[in-house]
């Protein structure tokens, strides 16, 4: 089982993709325009988090088998 993110994890993602991957940028872009997270506020830590882009949402949950950042910084850095 994978683990969820911080709230480091997720503000670095999120800058990540307001810098690369926000809607509307030219080039290499996933061009997400919602991020929608699920935060766990005993321990303030992201378990679910769904990204909508291109029409279509991406769901990452530390259910998975990797960890939430690693998985996520993968599927940023893949080609659209």
């Amino acid at each position: 089982m994978g683990t969820p993110l911080t709230m480091e994890q997720f503000t670095e993602i999120v800058e990540r993709i307001k810098q690369q991957h926000s809607f509307g940028r030219h080039g290499h872009t996933k061009w997400i325009k919602y991020i929608r997270p699920t935060f766990d506020m005993r321990d303030n830590t992201c378990f679910n988090v769904t990204f909508d882009h291109q029409g279509r949402g991406t769901n990452f949950n530390h259910t998975d088998e990797k960890d939430m950042y690693e998985a996520i910084i993968e599927w940023l850095e893949e080609e659209k």
